[in-house]
């Protein structure tokens, strides 16, 4: 499977189950700090390192631009910080830490610093697990969360909105009702 045939996929997965604090945060105005001085203001330094890896490895760079170059861990900070409940920063947090654990006892290392195969293994151990769920869980599992804002943070960044999606500033007419291949894919907005 391709990148963009993932990327699509992840998305009609998680397009029906956005959380209110993710269409929140978007609906805001929330994104990631583009400076080069940019500090953590929910994860750790420590932990900077996972993150950036786990979202590189859910959405790689290929003929466009990865999570990396969106600078999505950013945006995933600035959201954990400022819109999530208490209740999933805490899930957030401890499954952040639980992946390096696991990381390390599978592998003798953080998540940051697997070979890009088993990286690739642990995120299709998590995917599996999402994809054969048969009951919808109390709140939102760790790799709900960090998938969903993977992705949102991606589709809304300026890299993932001009260089993978469609993107016209001022759009032209309305239409309200066109073939899908007319238009070539998802627009952005």
């Amino acid at each position: 499977m391709d990148r963009r045939e993932a990327l699509r996929l992840s998305t009609i997965m998680l397009g029906g189950s956005l959380s209110a604090a993710t269409i929140t945060g978007v609906l805001n105005g929330c994104k990631a700090d583009p400076g080069p001085d940019w500090t953590p203001e929910f994860i750790t330094r420590g932990q900077v390192s996972t993150l950036t890896e786990l979202c590189e490895t859910i959405l790689p760079a290929g003929k466009t631009p990865g999570a990396k170059d969106a600078q999505v861990e950013r945006f995933i900070d600035s959201m954990m910080k400022n819109v999530f409940k208490p209740e999933d920063q805490a899930i957030f947090a401890k499954g952040l830490k639980q992946l390096d654990t696991d990381a390390k006892d599978k592998y003798g290392k953080s998540f940051g610093q697997l070979k890009p195969e088993e990286k690739v293994a642990m995120v299709k151990t998590m995917d599996d697990e999402l994809r054969n769920r048969t009951e919808t869980p109390a709140s939102k599992p760790f790799y709900d969360l960090v998938k969903e804002l993977t992705i949102t943070g991606y589709c809304t960044s300026e890299v993932g909105a001009t260089k993978h999606l469609k993107y016209v500033a001022v759009p032209g007419e309305y239409k309200p009702c066109i073939p899908l291949s007319e238009v070539g894919g998802a627009w952005a907005i």
